[in-house]
């Protein structure tokens, strides 16, 4: 066969085998085969060859692609705001207000205003206040005038036995309460233990006042008991009044002298006084002692008021406990010294 035995070329040598006979060679019915699809594959690639070279400049058809599902484009990345500063919201400017006006803080009471028996008097009716000196030391008499009817001013001498008791029983009773200072009588008369004297220094008075006031309480202030003698010298009755201003106590001047001047050194100290206007009882009998109680209606009626001093003595505690409810039922009033202390500084 032509195909297996091929052709000698020109020159007389021997051909050499082509790729397509070293295929088929010996392959009977395989050969044809191999033929078949050798020849196919070289017109395949003829083709492949003519349309790469053909189709090469024209652009690759474009795929038509299926419409997707619309799809919501995710929203681009905000950038956070920068942190605003809220502003500041002041307070509507207000003109200050100037301070409030406190009121005065109200100055403490004195003693003797702390210690006086709450009475108010009526008005327009005279005012008698009787001060009944000595007391304490005769206890049975003593208590015969803390029975009379109230208000009287009980005036207990420093060294009366069980002083403090008795003093509680008058002021209970109703009765205020005044300190009754011994001092230096004009005559030989013996005033009692612990008198103030003349002739001692500015501190042995004021240490012997300072006893007597600690003696006991609850009292307004002081009266000379006698004394005619100190209450006359200026010198230490200023020793008495500093203690007294000091203490915030009043001053009642028994006038036992005409020379007194104990309402004068008391003003200068700012020490709040009175002085007697009647004695009850110089005299212990019961004429006396009704013509004095006589002078003390008249001395009323015609000032307004009047300060009268007794003693715890039988004929003048009598006098009194008549004599009141008649003075009461012709419109007159009895007062606590106190009372007159306030009315002359008004302080009611």
């Amino acid at each position: 066969m032509a195909a297996r035995t091929g052709r000698k070329r020109k020159s007389g040598g021997k051909a050499k085998p082509t790729a397509l006979q070293r295929l088929t060679r010996g392959h009977g019915a395989t050969a044809a085969v191999a033929v078949a699809v050798f020849a196919a594959l070289a017109i395949g690639g003829t083709i492949g060859w003519w349309g790469a070279s053909r189709f090469a400049d024209r652009p690759a058809p474009i795929s038509p692609v299926a419409p997707k599902a619309a799809r919501r484009e995710a929203p681009p990345p905000v950038e956070a705001a920068p942190a605003v500063k809220p502003p500041e919201i002041k307070a509507p400017e207000v003109a200050a207000l100037p301070p409030p006006v406190l009121p005065a803080p109200t100055p403490a009471l004195p003693a003797w205003r702390k210690n006086a028996v709450a009475f108010t008097p009526e008005p327009g009716k005279p005012m008698i206040a009787i001060v009944i000196d000595d007391m304490g030391v005769d206890a049975k008499r003593s208590a015969r005038i803390v029975d009379l009817p109230p208000p009287l001013t009980t005036s207990f001498l420093s060294y009366a036995h069980n002083l403090s008791a008795q003093a509680r029983a008058a002021r209970a009773a109703g009765h205020e309460l005044m300190l009754h200072m011994p001092m230096e009588p004009g005559g030989n008369n013996d005033p009692g233990p612990d008198a103030l004297l003349t002739g001692m220094s500015d501190e042995t008075i004021r240490a012997r006042l300072q006893h007597a006031l600690a003696s006991f309480s609850g009292y307004v202030g002081i009266n000379n008991h006698m004394g005619s003698r100190f209450t006359a010298d200026e010198r230490g009755m200023q020793v008495v009044m500093r203690e007294l201003k000091d203490d915030g106590l009043l001053f009642l001047d028994s006038l036992t002298s005409a020379r007194s001047v104990g309402g004068k050194v008391a003003t200068a100290h700012q020490v709040p006084n009175l002085v007697r206007n009647v004695f009850i009882d110089d005299s212990p009998d019961p004429a006396a002692i009704r013509a004095q109680l006589h002078r003390i209606e008249e001395h009323a009626r015609k000032t307004g008021s009047a300060i009268a001093i007794g003693h715890p003595r039988d004929t003048t505690i009598e006098a009194l406990a008549e004599w009141q409810p008649h003075m009461r039922a012709k419109g007159f009033q009895f007062v606590p010294i106190s009372t007159l202390a306030k009315g002359k500084y008004g302080q009611n």
